[in-house]
């Protein structure tokens, strides 16, 4: 068996009698890294560092470049292990959205949470953070009309009714509760732009 080291030291290939494997350090992984990401920054937003989850979910999010193995799923080839990682990246995604509307960025998110909630409108939590977007951007009807077209995919692709959060939250904006309009500005990045100043 015989070693080759990469010049940075982030993986080796090491050839048997077998062929050849490649021993790769894990921060080398974007997988590893954006997992790291997303756990660091889903416990900050749980602490209620809703500046410092957006940044460092941003930052995981900006590792993704496309779906993964994309030029597969165009040939209709799909794995249950790629789907868990499509699952895993939209749920960072919904714990960046959910910092962003503690900060108060509602009208930064709008647009961009409809294009997401459009492409997945059965997840309730992405559905809750668009309806919150566009109540708080004044546009009343349009998140009640969020809420319809998410308890119909959800009858039927699943047969179920919305969940009793999303049911409270559809109440909330049509008693006009005020504490919808709660909300603390300050600056956060976007995934797209995260850490490329570095």
């Amino acid at each position: 068996m015989s070693t080759s080291h990469s010049p940075h030291a982030e993986f080796d290939l090491v050839t048997s009698s077998h062929g050849y494997m490649l021993r790769v350090e894990s921060e080398a992984v974007d997988l590893t890294r954006f997992r790291r990401h997303a756990a660091q920054g889903r416990a900050e937003l749980a602490a209620r560092l809703p500046e410092e989850a957006a940044r460092t979910l941003a930052e995981g999010l900006a590792l993704w470049r496309d779906s993964v193995l994309a030029d597969l799923a165009e040939e209709g080839i799909s794995w249950p292990a790629f789907q868990q990682l499509e699952k895993e990246r939209l749920a960072a995604y919904e714990d960046w959205a959910e910092a962003g509307l503690l900060l108060g960025r509602h009208r930064e998110l709008v647009e961009e949470l409809d294009q997401v909630a459009s492409v997945e409108p059965a997840r309730e939590r992405l559905c809750r953070q668009l309806m919150l977007a566009l109540y708080r951007c004044d546009r009343q009807s349009e998140s009640l009309a969020v809420y319809r077209r998410t308890r119909g995919a959800l009858v039927e692709l699943h047969g179920l009714d919305p969940s009793q959060t999303l049911q409270c939250m559809e109440a909330a904006i049509l008693r006009q509760d005020p504490k919808l309009l709660e909300e603390t500005p300050p600056t956060w990045p976007h995934p797209a732009t995260a850490g490329r100043s570095r």
